[in-house]
């Protein structure tokens, strides 16, 4: 240790030498070039007092001397430059050899004194190194943990599972489209009656008291299904080699139902009559049961009150009523008239046991009628003015319901 001490300080000492050295040289450099400069000066200044003394005395004898002295001076210039560049190149030599000295040296000794100088500063930097190699393996450990859970699900797998969240979703449509929910009941504002219809069905149209229409967003399958199973609930009755439905609770008689398919919204539709259909509480079939293409001959046959333009068909059958009415018993006037070039429109005049009138009139039958289905009213009175049967709550006949022309 002594000794590396020793070297160390030789080493300092040689430095100091070759700094002091080196300033030396400097200095010396900038008093020869001074002293270059001075002495250019002088000379310069010499040569112009000189011509202007030789000007002063000869005129033509100056012109010689001022030729000589030119090229005195043009010699003396170049002496004195050949001297400044022989003493720069002479400085630029010595330069030169100890620049390659303090080279040589640097590259043999500068190891030793940055060892001794910079230790803690070395020290310093390998604690910093290691503590940028310890974050560097942490950083690549985090790294490597989030690639392995990557790999764990990849972007197949991510892609599988929208696609199973899709799937299930639109499985879960399709369950709640056909599941059956069951049945509600729906309170007709013209009829005043209960219908039994499936649930999360909305009625969508309403005629007269005897047809209505729902719709919702159920499943075509599952709508036929639960109306199976309301009908399966009612008595079924047989009229005229047909089958109806009757709802003893509400007391309505489902005569055809069925289904309308749509996109989305599906549709049940419902015709009934109120009562019992198939009760023969009157001499006729009721009007929801009868067919569409009812006829004038049929008519005839059946008893009823014809009236074909201006000829008129079972007469008798109008004056039986009004002496039923006259005694007071239950009975019914079915009147069967040809409006609209041919089409056939039915009337009902029932005399009811309360000494009232309810009269029916189908206007399913009738293209130009504002009513497009059975409808049913119930008056005091019925009477005849001019000629013209009428049915009337007041007291003036003629501002009542028009039936038909009286027979004579």
């Amino acid at each position: 240790m002594a000794q590396r001490k020793k070297n160390v300080k030789k080493k300092k000492k040689q430095l100091n030498r070759q700094t002091t050295k080196k300033r030396e040289i400097k200095n010396k450099k900038k008093k020869v070039q001074k002293k270059v400069t001075q002495s250019i000066k002088n000379k310069s200044t010499e040569v112009k007092k000189k011509s202007s003394e030789v000007k002063k005395k000869t005129g033509s004898s100056v012109k010689k001397e001022t030729v000589k002295k030119n090229e005195v001076k043009k010699v003396k210039e170049s002496q004195v430059k050949n001297k400044i560049s022989s003493s720069k190149s002479e400085e630029i030599k010595k330069t030169k050899k100890n620049q390659t000295k303090e080279k040589i040296e640097k590259k043999v000794e500068p190891k030793v004194p940055k060892k001794v100088k910079e230790k803690p500063k070395k020290i310093e930097k390998d604690k910093a190194i290691q503590d940028l190699e310890i974050e560097n393996k942490r950083k690549e450990i985090i790294k490597d943990v989030f690639e392995e859970e990557k790999k764990e699900v990849p972007k197949k797998k991510k892609f599988k599972i929208r696609w199973v969240f899709f799937v299930v979703f639109l499985v879960s449509l399709f369950v709640l489209y056909h599941y059956p929910y069951g049945t509600s009941t729906h309170l007709s504002e013209a009829s005043k009656k209960r219908l039994d219809v499936p649930k999360f069905m909305k009625l969508s149209e309403e005629c007269c008291n005897y047809n209505a229409i729902f719709s919702g967003p159920r499943s075509y399958d599952s709508l036929k299904k639960e109306m199976e199973k309301i009908i399966s609930q009612y008595e079924v009755l047989d009229c005229d080699g047909k089958k109806y439905y009757y709802n003893q609770e509400q007391d309505y008689t489902i005569t055809e139902y069925g289904l309308i398919k749509g996109k989305i919204f599906n549709k049940v539709f419902i015709n009934y009559g109120i009562g019992n259909s198939c009760s023969i509480d009157t001499q006729f079939r009721k009007l929801e049961l009868l067919p569409n293409d009812y006829s004038l001959e049929e008519a005839r046959k059946d008893g009823n009150y014809v009236i074909d333009h201006e000829t008129i068909y079972n007469k008798e059958v109008y004056h039986t009523f009004q002496e039923n009415v006259k005694q007071k018993i239950p009975s019914t006037l079915r009147v069967v008239t040809t409006v609209n070039e041919g089409e056939v429109v039915i009337t009902d005049v029932e005399y009811l046991s309360d000494g009232k009138f309810k009269v029916v009139y189908d206007g399913t039958r009738n293209s130009k009628s504002n009513e497009k289905g059975i409808l049913a009213i119930k008056y005091n009175h019925l009477g005849v003015s001019k000629g013209k049967l009428y049915a009337y709550n007041g007291d003036e006949v003629s501002q009542g319901y028009f039936i038909m022309k009286v027979p004579d």
